[in-house]
């Protein structure tokens, strides 16, 4: 079996509705898996509206909620890549990335293989019943959606972004889990400037609290920080923003950023908490 695969398309939403100006205080991302969830347009809106991120990224979306949540969130424009169908959304479900700001190139999929579903029918064929085996041997695919913007800063320049986001399976059922994960992070390198000149983030479910997220994603490059318990079953942060600091130019450091403020959308939730990261340029010595 391949670590991954590409399929289908990235389907683009144009922004609609007025943009407001932006808030040079907002430089925040906010993540949060929607679990197939209809009914969040409030809680959608009150993100669009009065946090202001520079971008969201939300998992499990339905294919037929992607138009009005759109709807939901003005001046956004939005990136989404239809995942895997099962029983629970026949119709589809995916990542769904939206970005305040224009992008600068454009955006980028790929589809991680979950196929562990036949080992798991034949495992269990005769100790359960067939409607059983049908539901829970589907192909837990998943993927990942890259997003290239500026985001502006207070002295009227553009700070490139380049934003990965993604969803991947737990580490349990045949190790689907941890070859999404090897999948996703040649992704993010294949995506990212080796010249290394943009504040790079990595964002979603990742089904791996902190200190698992840190192996794969390694300090200090890269920093993965405490956000508090986005799962709501376990209580533990599995969803995570993931910061690579230092924008360099030539080779020599132009920047550094941190992550100043991070939480939880109190508001946003589903079997997941919505959290979110705010940025800002430290100074360099």
């Amino acid at each position: 079996m391949g670590l991954s695969f590409n399929h289908g398309k990235l389907e683009h939403y144009p922004a609609h509705g007025m943009l407001e100006d932006p808030d040079y205080r907002s430089q925040t991302i906010v993540t949060a898996n929607l679990a197939g969830i209809s009914d969040l347009d409030k809680q959608l809106t009150y993100v669009g509206k009065e946090i202001k991120p520079a971008a969201i990224c939300l998992e499990e979306v339905k294919r037929s909620d992607v138009g009005r949540y759109m709807n939901d969130l003005e001046g956004y424009s939005g990136e989404y890549a239809e995942a895997d169908s099962s029983v629970d959304f026949p119709d589809g479900f995916g990542n769904l990335v939206l970005v305040r700001y224009p992008q600068t190139k454009p955006a980028d999929m790929q589809q991680l293989d979950g196929d562990f579903g036949w080992q798991n029918f034949t495992t269990h064929i005769f100790s359960r019943s067939l409607g059983q085996n049908i539901r829970d041997s589907y192909s837990e695919n998943r993927a990942a959606v890259a997003v290239h913007f500026n985001m502006p800063m207070k002295d009227g320049a553009q700070l490139p972004v380049d934003l990965i986001a993604s969803h991947i399976a737990a580490d349990s059922n045949n190790g689907v889990g941890r070859r999404q994960i090897i999948s996703l992070k040649r992704f993010v390198d294949e995506e990212l400037d080796s010249d290394q000149d943009s504040l790079a983030v990595v964002c979603g479910d990742l089904n791996r609290i902190p200190n698992q997220a840190r192996k794969i994603f390694s300090f200090p490059t890269w920093e993965v920080p405490l956000i508090g318990p986005t799962s709501v079953n376990s209580g533990k942060q599995i969803d995570q923003i993931i910061l690579r600091p230092e924008i360099k130019g030539g080779n020599r450091d132009i920047a550094r950023y941190v992550i100043a403020k991070t939480g939880l959308v109190h508001g946003l939730i589903t079997d997941h908490r919505g959290a979110y990261a705010t940025f800002t340029e430290v100074p360099l010595k």
